[in-house]
């Protein structure tokens, strides 16, 4: 068995119920059960708090927000009509429906850039996905199907890349695809191109500009190099003589 199936094994014996789905972000833990109780521990497993129901759902995952660890949300696979996508912001003590017009009564998967605010649910008629405030308590934007050439048949699954900049979507019978993130379309960031991160950059440097396709760069008042240029991303040379912040 793997830690995380002996994690779960173990939590099923202790809640008599049949964890599906383990996910702990620092020091808080959140389980799924098969009859859809969220389980929540701050403390790393020493103390529960009383599970969240869900009558009628099965826990099927969670993705957890990496900066601050009690921004959670879960998905459901419901036998009848109800919340299929739920959010807490303060680590399971309320859980908040974002599922409104989803129209779908499964979400099999579900995953977030919490940075930005979007989230995306597989469901058995594709990918859909909205943007909301997932630091606090909001209306989410309508759910959209994500555009794109999936195979027919249910997406089991869905995951955005460390950057947000990729969604993959698992389509069962079919294998793993992906595309690029359609809440990205408006987004620009530039970044280190040696590990895609946000920090000041050396003169000579290469930059990362993600979400724009450049046909130009000036940095300093200074021309800077186009080494490469494609719809979603551009590679960029500063110039060696740059001087100042």
């Amino acid at each position: 068995l793997t830690v995380e199936q002996e994690a779960k094994a173990a939590l099923s014996r202790q809640f008599n119920a049949l964890i599906t789905t383990l996910t702990i972000g620092g020091e808080v833990v959140y389980a799924g059960s098969a009859d859809g109780r969220v389980f929540v521990s701050l403390d790393r497993g020493t103390t529960w708090m009383p599970p969240a129901r869900n009558e009628g759902a099965a826990v099927e995952s969670f993705v957890v927000d990496p900066q601050e660890p009690r921004r959670a949300l879960v998905s459901l696979r419901r036998e009848d009509a109800g919340p299929v996508v739920l959010q807490t912001t303060n680590g399971g003590l309320f859980w908040y429906d974002i599922s409104a017009g989803l129209g779908a009564n499964s979400v099999y998967g579900v995953a977030a850039d919490f940075r930005s605010g979007a989230v995306y649910a597989a469901t058995a008629g594709g990918v859909f996905w909205t943007t909301t405030d997932l630091t606090a308590l909001a209306i989410p934007a309508a759910w959209k199907r994500m555009d794109g050439a999936l195979p027919e048949g249910p997406v089991l699954d869905v995951k955005l890349d460390a950057l947000g900049q990729t969604v993959y979507s698992a389509v069962h019978g079919h294998g793993i695809f992906y595309s690029a993130a359609p809440h990205k379309q408006s987004s620009i960031r530039v970044v280190s191109a040696a590990d895609w991160t946000e920090r000041p950059a050396a003169p000579g440097a290469l930059v990362s500009v993600l979400g724009a396709k450049l046909t130009g760069v000036r940095a300093g008042g200074r021309p800077a190099t186009v080494l490469s240029a494609g719809e979603r991303e551009s590679q960029v040379q500063l110039p060696f003589d740059l001087d100042g912040p």
